[in-house]
């Protein structure tokens, strides 16, 4: 029984490494994330809104088990405000009910970890599959994690709501190439899809 979970405590040199540059690779872009678990701290006048948003959405969803169907309150300018205003429709409800748990501050920025380790399974897997060469295919997955456009929208926009969706795509996409059951017709098709709704 000893040999069988030898490998699950005691790891080669080589698997250390890959997981520590994996890390850092994930972990790096997000690093101004990480002192708003300690205090409160936001970027821009739209991180404030999606806090308050986020914050309004778990207070109704401890109360009433249920999320609202409009925003009526003082705070936000006063009128009635539909809920799924711009964003989609799950996008409050889903951090609200994470913030109930933890607090907004939190909800909104923990699961930017779990979207950028998601993106890194499915860029690294599609790059491996396609170089069978690891620095390769760890240089490309940070190329893409460390773009401009997701960094500029979290840090400078606050466009929280665009960067979730460009990261879905990304992850979308990444596992379409490797979904087995596709022929390569339709796996062509997709890519000129996704091409042509990109453009």
């Amino acid at each position: 029984m000893l040999p069988r979970l030898k490998p699950l405590f005691f790891s080669s040199e080589k698997t250390l490494k890959f997981f520590g540059i994996a890390l850092l690779i994930i972990i790096f872009p997000l690093f101004p994330l990480l002192p708003g678990f300690i205090r409160t701290d936001g970027f821009y006048i739209d991180w404030w809104n999606h806090l308050w948003m986020t914050n309004y959405f778990g207070l109704y969803f401890e109360h009433n088990f249920d999320f609202p169907f409009v925003i009526n309150t003082n705070n936000f300018g006063g009128v009635g405000n539909p809920s799924p205003l711009f964003y989609g429709y799950l996008f409050y409800p889903i951090f609200g009910m994470l913030s109930s748990l933890l607090n907004a501050d939190i909800a909104l920025r923990l699961p930017f970890f779990g979207l950028w380790l998601i993106q890194f399974i499915g860029i690294y897997k599609v790059f491996i599959q396609q170089t069978d060469n690891r620095l390769i295919s760890l240089t490309i997955t940070a190329l893409c994690l460390w773009t401009i456009y997701p960094l500029t929208n979290i840090y400078n926009r606050s466009a929280l709501t665009e960067a979730y969706a460009t990261g879905l795509l990304t992850v979308t996409f990444c596992f379409l190439l490797l979904s087995k059951e596709n022929s390569e017709k339709l796996c062509r098709l997709f890519i000129g899809l996704y091409i042509d709704g990109y453009i």
